[in-house]
């Protein structure tokens, strides 16, 4: 919900807020580690 009150409101669809409130609900616990292990570093020019 912090989102939605924030500068990115203008961008948020409700399909957006409904994918927010889903996880944010959900007793899931994401591998953040994994993911951030996962991406790539962009290096500058």
């Amino acid at each position: 919900m912090k989102y939605r009150k924030s500068k990115y409101a203008s961008r948020l669809t409700d399909g957006h807020l409904n994918a927010v409130l889903r996880i944010s609900t959900s007793k899931i616990k994401p591998a953040i580690n994994q993911l951030v292990d996962a991406i790539q570093i962009q290096k500058s020019h």
